[in-house]
């Protein structure tokens, strides 16, 4: 099979990461053709044009200083001095379009599916996605189940992930504290939407595990509860729109005893569960760009980065003819970009400390300095019972 890269979607996509080293097993092979096998992708082509316009092309490469990403590729794939100039004219040209060079000459498997619109971690300065692209990793193991021992009956049960789903970049640590979001995902359609789970070590900001998987709502909150029950009974928030209710009745039916409730969007009057309306999620994804920008998040995940490169700006013209962008997957999934922005927002208000039986979670407006403004006891059951305020922040403590 043959193709040029269109995206993070469809039947092409699925082929070739399927040979990528993601998943255990895969009868394909997948083979890259980068853009310095072009003989054409050199300074040479432009000598003559630049030449014209006056440019000293000997002053170009004598002057011409690689960057450290630049030499690593240089030295890793051999180039010259002529076609990294050629890299720097093109990239300097699309970048005002809005586009980044990887996303028309992809120089790696990860990069090759960046959507072609204008993409939402883009801030005409950076490619951000870049330096996420550099820094993923293979995970250090992958999980087919994991027990759960129900911190109200003490029964102890296995729960099966549906396979080696669970990826794992950094094994629970005793003490750590740790943070998780689930998207929840209707989880019938071969191609459709997955449920996904990103685990994020609250200290580091780094990306622990996370899980991808299409099953029943139900299902994936009984994973949820082992994957947050194994990481030290991690701080675990649920997309409670439409599919999400059953799986907060899932994990609730388990007694979890650490489950996030939306002070967020509604502080008075908290839910468990983050509540997904336009307004809440332009919230939560301006958290994950923020972060992104900032590189205050460390994603490891190479599917979440290209998800993340098929996450763009999208045209919405409304009722009375007036045009707006929305931030969506212009093709493909968009699940793991969903858990990631959910996963940073309520970072900050994750309990200091966190008990089987009963936990104390303090919630504030996340400023330094304020008090929060709410105190809530959990009971193993779910009971929440409002507390006296407190003037300490359980995250400065």
């Amino acid at each position: 099979m043959e193709s040029t890269p269109n995206g993070a979607a469809g039947q092409f996509y699925q082929y070739a990461t399927d040979a990528m080293p993601l998943v255990p097993v895969s009868k394909w092979t997948v083979a890259f053709y980068p853009w310095w096998l072009e003989r054409k992708y050199t300074l040479l082509t432009y000598t003559q044009v630049l030449e014209d316009a006056g440019v000293n092309v000997e002053h170009l490469r004598f002057d011409f200083r690689p960057s450290p990403a630049e030499e690593t590729l240089m030295n890793r794939e051999g180039l010259n001095v002529d076609q990294m100039i050629w890299r720097r004219l093109q990239s300097a040209d699309l970048i005002k379009t809005g586009q980044y060079f990887a996303q028309e000459y992809p120089e790696d498997l990860l990069s090759c599916w960046l959507a072609s619109g204008v993409c939402f971690f883009h801030d005409d300065l950076y490619d951000h996605l870049a330096y996420y692209r550099e820094n993923v990793k293979q995970p250090a193991e992958r999980r087919s189940n994991l027990p759960y021992e129900d911190p109200a009956s003490g029964l102890v049960s296995s729960i099966s992930l549906f396979g080696p789903n669970l990826q794992v970049w950094e094994p629970p640590i005793p003490g750590q504290q740790y943070v998780a979001f689930l998207d929840v995902s209707a989880g019938v359609a071969v191609d459709g939407d997955y449920s996904a789970l990103v685990v994020l070590n609250a200290k580091s900001r780094r990306t622990a595990a996370t899980l991808r998987v299409r099953t029943l709502p139900q299902r994936v909150g009984m994973m949820a509860g082992a994957v947050g029950a194994w990481y030290n009974w991690a701080f675990l928030g649920v997309e409670r729109n439409s599919y999400g209710q059953s799986c907060l009745e899932k994990l609730n039916e388990m007694h979890y005893p650490n489950l996030y409730y939306d002070v967020i969007n509604n502080l008075t009057h908290p839910e468990q569960g983050w509540y997904t309306s336009p307004s809440s999620r332009e919230l939560m994804l301006s958290k994950l760009r923020e972060a992104v920008f900032n590189h205050t998040i460390e994603i490891l995940d190479p599917v979440a980065v290209i998800e993340m490169g098929g996450f763009s700006w999208k045209q919405v013209t409304g009722r009375s003819g007036a045009i707006t962008f929305r931030p969506e997957a212009e093709r493909g999934n968009d699940d793991l970009v969903i858990a990631l922005a959910g996963v940073i927002t309520i970072a900050p208000y994750a309990p200091s400390r966190v008990k089987s039986g009963r936990i104390s979670i303090v919630y504030g407006t996340g400023e330094p300095g304020r008090s929060p403004d709410l105190r809530l006891a959990v009971d193993a059951s779910g009971v929440v019972q409002q507390e006296l305020p407190s003037a300490t922040y359980p995250w400065l403590r």
